[in-house]
């Protein structure tokens, strides 16, 4: 008996283009962004954080009063464990000269709209505004969800980060619980990092525990 004839059909490169969003979203669905800011940029800062609290209010339809309150509005133990809700997470490290913004979410809905909004792809790093980001770079999970809904804000005692890690009762793993630790040379491989592959290579990005222990 003769095989039977097996023809594979060339897909359309829309098709193609649908089942490897479908794929994404089954794995690695979410997309990060960092930035490492001058303190004193505040533009991006302040046009950003409007974006987030735009997008977190739409996702989750709520009212003026509690648009007006967000801070106050806590993510519920379902909403938390929801892969497919569409709000954006993050943080922000100020010390006196430096923020480091890291904003999270699905990569085809809300992070594609931060991306687009603020032009991203087009946007140059430089000394004042390091940016890191690359649209095929993929995550399976969101880290900072526990910060609910607007991008927890960390001011540092220290004048900068890197004082910080020169203090022996915070930088050595046998003086303190290891996330603190962690998050902090987590951090300051963030400052050090060109690339956002070799973030997610390292392992770089410090636990929501981590950055509120600091």
């Amino acid at each position: 008996l003769s095989r039977p004839l097996h023809i594979v059909e060339p897909s359309s490169p829309k098709a193609a283009e649908q089942k490897q969003q479908q794929e994404d979203e089954r794995y690695e669905r979410y997309s990060r962004l960092l930035f490492v800011l001058d303190y004193r940029k505040s533009t991006i800062m302040q046009k950003l954080l409007f974006l987030v609290s735009s997008i977190n209010v739409n996702a989750l339809q709520l009212d003026s009063g509690q648009a007006r309150a967000l801070t106050s509005v806590q993510l519920t133990d379902e909403q938390l464990m929801d892969q497919s809700l569409d709000i954006v997470t993050g943080f922000v490290i100020l010390d006196r000269y430096t923020r480091i913004v890291m904003v999270e979410g699905l990569r085809h809905k809300a992070m594609r709209q931060i991306i687009d909004t603020l032009g991203i792809v087009d946007l140059k790093s430089t000394r004042q505004c390091k940016v890191l980001f690359h649209p095929d770079l993929c995550f399976s999970q969101r880290l900072y969800g526990q910060f609910n809904l607007c991008l927890k804000q960390i001011k540092l005692r220290q004048p900068t980060l890197e004082s910080l890690t020169y203090r022996p009762e915070l930088c050595l793993t046998g003086r303190c619980e290891p996330y603190v630790s962690t998050a902090l040379h987590q951090l300051t491989e963030i400052k050090r990092a060109t690339r956002l592959h070799m973030l997610k290579s390292n392992g770089s990005f410090p636990s929501a525990q981590g950055l509120i222990a600091i």
